[in-house]
C-alpha cells in the first residue's frame, strides 16, 4: 500500500469528503460502495475531426456502512490505484484509473459503445 506524504494526505483526505458531499447532494442518499475502475480513452469515430470516450473496467468494490468509512476505503483504493497501475494520467493527460463512491457494485461502462449523432 502506497503512503502519501503528510501535505499531500490532506489534499487527497479534503477531495474525497468533497466528493462525498456532491454524491449526497446529487443522489439524496448516502453511498454504500466505494468503487475502483481502471479507465481508458477509446476511438469513436471520424467525425468532426475525431473523438474519444472514456471505458472503464471495474477493479475492485468495496461495500461501506458510514462516512468515514467510505473516505477510507476510497484514499485506501486511490493508494492501491497508484501503487498497482502507476502514475494517474496517461501521456495524454487521460485518467487511467478512477475511485467513486455508488450504491451498487462497479460494472464497466459504458454498456453500449457511443455512437456519434
Amino acid at each position: 500500500m502506497r503512503t502519501y506524504p503528510p501535505y499531500a494526505k490532506s489534499e487527497v483526505v479534503r477531495r474525497y469528503i468533497s466528493l462525498y458531499q456532491m454524491y449526497e447532494d446529487f443522489e439524496s442518499k448516502e453511498p454504500t460502495t466505494v468503487c475502483l475502475y481502471e479507465c481508458g480513452m477509446y476511438y469513436g469515430g471520424p467525425e468532426e475531426g475525431g473523438w474519444y470516450y472514456e471505458r472503464g473496467f471495474p477493479i475492485r468494490t468495496v461495500c461501506v456502512f458510514s462516512k468515514k468509512q467510505a473516505i477510507k476505503e476510497a484514499i485506501d483504493l486511490e493508494a492501491y490505484a497508484r501503487s498497482e497501475i502507476g502514475e494517474d494520467t496517461d501521456s495524454l493527460g487521460w485518467a487511467t484509473y478512477r475511485v467513486c463512491y455508488d450504491d451498487k457494485y462497479a460494472t464497466s461502462y459504458p454498456e453500449v459503445r457511443p455512437r456519434y449523432e
